[in-house]
């Protein structure tokens, strides 16, 4: 009978914690947070007995039954009521903070509806800062314990355990208890522990400036109010002073009652900014990582809003993670400032869009601060080799060199893109190689002359012009071969260099020459034009007048030969030797003047026209002079003839003088 009697105390005592008119339910916590982040959170629900029994329905044991098959998995539920009070216990334990928040999250979201909770609400901030800047320990929820417990409440009202104008009684609130990392307390229903003392950090000031080779100035700017330098300004410089290593420079400066400390470092590459900045932030996670295929595609075929194909720049990703637990009471992220820039005569451009206040604050969530950096390929130096082939074609090699490299992944973007350009034309990509700093791309077409220029046009765009002429006609002795050529570079870069050389290499081409000239294209707008005009000698030309000109030469020897033969027969039947003399010394005759040989007449009337005829000969001769030479061996051999036949005439007359 007794033990009855007593179940019945404990049934009615339990259904009065709900009552109305009684003080109903306390619910009481105590967190434990331990240094290595691990701990407990207990929440127990206690009620003294009543002797109300009008506001709670069922048997005790029924109810705590309800409550053990419906307790979340986060929380352990045990009963712990006796014989003067309704007590029931739950607790949470986690071995992290983060999996101390995941837990907490767990539970709000069962009664998301009557807390107000969504996944983007703060649930908990933690720091505890250890530097020269702050010490201390910061604890807060942005939850009370009935948050917590509504799944509780929620329970017993849904289950007709309690009637719903009496929910406000269930969870009403006690104390709360915590012990964080060595700070011990009481609140009231939420925890807050903030035992941090600190001095002030205007900002951090993070410049990266983007080189035209792919390296990086950067720049990063602690600013300090006067107040927090007179506080610890000792330790403060010690502290900075001692993120100055290696490459990295550091100075103090003054100015508005501010003092600032910069560190900086030029032309450094990714690895070294990561290691400047493992320095500064204190930690040996990697900090400045690059991506360099951020996207599934990273070429694209439009650049910068014009309308010319650039397929010879990459997009490459920079992403920060930042620290700033040595720096700030809680982490603060929001005291960086980032800026990024590009340096003059850089073709990259940054991807993201600068706030109203020219920089870009780090994501709190993941601590980190992204941009993307669109890097032209810089081309240096291009060859042209033109050759000329039967059938009046020309073959064209192009050899570009450019002066940075690619990763594997995103050479093989840039080779695929240049085969879809030359895909169903005569162009195609022979050569696409990035070693030792450089790209070096080969690309090559053969077509007909009248073609060519078409060919290059409509795979790449651009303008182009091949023209090749060799101008003669029969008569003239001079010929001449004119070769211009136009290539347009702008499809092959984004025309930010300042000038390029392009060699150009010529051979096989009839009537000129082979040789190498360089052309050096200062405005990439332009296309780069070789100009070579050549005269030659047109040898068909020159037989026939040199032909003509043998001709004219003998005929006037040989009538100059007659001339004087006929003088001297005329002269020998005007004088009578004596026999008695014949086969002996001939005197000579006393010389007559020329004005008294009458005989002397038929000798000018002949000379009158040879002259004519030499006239026109002369008009000949003189443009082709430089033939003269060729010809002058054969002439010195017919006058060598001439004076041989003059000699044996003259032996003649001698013996035969009446002849």
């Amino acid at each position: 009978m007794r033990k009855l009697l007593r179940n019945i105390c404990l049934v009615a005592g339990f259904l009065m914690v709900f009552a109305i008119t009684a003080c109903g339910g306390k619910l009481d916590s105590n967190l434990v947070v331990n240094d290595d982040l691990s701990g407990t959170r207990t929440f127990t629900l206690n009620a003294e007995i009543k002797s109300n029994k009008e506001h709670v329905k069922g048997e005790l044991p029924e109810i705590t039954e309800t409550i053990k098959n419906n307790c979340p998995a986060d929380l352990t539920f045990v009963d712990k009521s006796d014989e003067t009070n309704a007590v029931f216990e739950f607790t949470l334990s986690f071995s992290s903070l983060e999996d101390y928040e995941a837990k907490l999250r767990n539970l709000l979201a069962l009664a998301a509806d009557n807390n107000g909770y969504s996944e983007e609400s703060t649930v908990l901030e933690y720091s505890k800062p250890d530097n020269v800047f702050a010490s201390g320990v910061k604890f807060v929820e942005s939850y009370s314990n009935s948050d917590y417990m509504k799944w509780l409440e929620n329970l017993l009202v849904n289950s007709g355990y309690v009637a719903s104008s009496d929910r406000s009684h269930i969870l009403e609130s006690g104390k709360s208890t915590y012990s964080v990392c060595g700070a011990s307390g009481e609140g009231s229903t939420t925890v807050s522990v903030n035992t941090i003392e600190a001095v002030q950090i205007n900002s951090i000031d993070i410049y990266t400036d983007i080189n035209p080779d792919g390296t990086f100035n950067r720049r990063v700017l602690v600013n300090i109010p006067q107040v927090s330098m007179d506080a610890k300004g000792d330790d403060i410089k010690a502290f900075l002073e001692s993120k100055a290593t290696g490459s990295v420079k550091g100075e103090w400066s003054e100015a508005g009652g501010v003092s600032t400390y910069t560190l900086s470092a030029s032309g450094v590459g990714a690895a070294d900014v990561d290691g400047m900045m493992k320095t500064f932030y204190g930690v040996d996670s990697d900090v400045f990582t690059v991506n360099n295929n951020p996207e599934s595609t990273i070429f694209s075929e439009s650049f910068s809003g014009d309308g010319v194909a650039k397929r010879f720049y990459s997009v490459v990703e920079y992403k920060e993670y930042a620290d700033m637990s040595n720096y700030t009471l809680e982490n603060d992220l929001g005291l960086i400032k980032y800026y990024v820039t590009r340096n003059d005569n850089t073709a990259s451009y940054d991807a993201y869009n600068d706030t109203d206040d020219g920089y870009m604050n780090i994501s709190r969530r993941d601590n980190t601060f992204t941009f993307q950096n669109k890097a032209v390929l810089m081309l240096e130096q291009a060859t042209i080799n033109l050759t000329y082939a039967e059938g009046d074609k020309v073959t064209r090699e192009v050899q570009l060199v450019y002066g940075s490299d690619l990763s594997e992944e995103a050479l093989a973007v840039l080779e695929q893109r240049l085969d879809n350009a030359c895909e169903g034309s005569n162009v195609k990509v022979t050569k696409c190689v990035s070693t030792d700093g450089k790209l070096n791309v080969t690309i090559e077409a053969q077509d007909k002359i009248r073609n060519e220029s078409d060919c290059w046009k409509n795979t790449f765009g651009g303008e182009y012009s091949l023209v090749y002429k060799f101008a003669s006609t029969t008569m003239n002795p001079k010929t001449t071969t004119t070769f211009n050529d136009s290539f347009d570079l702008t499809a092959y870069t984004a025309g930010a260099e300042t000038s390029i050389p392009v060699n150009y290499n010529i051979a096989g081409f009839p009537h000129l020459k082979d040789q190498s000239a360089t052309v050096t294209v200062t405005d990439l707008t332009a296309p780069a034009e070789l100009q070579i005009s050549e005269n030659g000698i047109n040898f068909v030309a020159i037989a026939i007048y040199a032909g003509i000109a043998l001709a004219v030469i003998a005929a006037v020897v040989v009538t100059l030969i007659l001339v004087k033969k006929a003088g001297k027969k005329k002269a020998a039947a005007g004088t009578e030797v004596p026999a008695a003399e014949v086969n002996t010394a001939v005197e000579p005759a006393a010389a007559e003047p020329a004005a008294e040989v009458s005989d002397a007449e038929p000798v000018a009337e002949a000379e009158e026209p040879v002259a004519e005829a030499v006239e026109p000969v002369a008009e000949v001769v003189e443009p082709v002079a430089e033939v003269a030479e060729d010809v002058s061996e054969e002439v010195t051999e017919v006058a060598e003839a001439v004076e041989a036949v003059e000699a044996v005439e003259e032996a003649v007359e001698e013996k035969n003088p009446e002849e």
